[in-house]
């Protein structure tokens, strides 16, 4: 698994961390960080993404921290679609839903409208 650490420039802290799944994607795991102390606030959501064979994203996942397991339904899949240009024309979510019952390992065979 690699990772990545970007850090505040003020006091050092992670801002955001990059993991790489097992299956590939990538994952996001974003701390805010609050402007009147410099420490950083629970983080918001872990990030997964997929890429086609242009570097577009195709999947985004979002799942509420701690239930982070690609094969759990604890995730809120969108999937993006793109014109001839590379430009995004439609943002779809999965089952219809930005509700967090997805499971990310499925993102490929699920339902999106």
């Amino acid at each position: 698994m690699s990772t990545l650490h970007y850090a505040d420039p003020g006091n050092g802290n992670p801002v955001i961390s990059t993991d790489t799944l097992t299956d590939g994607s990538c994952c996001q795991y974003v701390k805010v960080l609050d402007p009147a102390t410099g420490t950083s606030a629970p983080t918001l959501y872990t990030q997964a993404f997929d890429y086609d064979a242009s570097g577009n994203p195709i999947y985004l996942g979002y799942a509420v921290p701690g239930n982070s397991n690609a094969a759990s339904a604890v995730w809120r899949i969108l999937k993006l679609t793109y014109d001839g240009s590379g430009r995004v024309t439609n943002r779809q979510y999965a089952g219809g839903s930005v509700l967090f019952n997805q499971i990310w390992n499925n993102r490929a065979t699920l339902t999106y409208s």
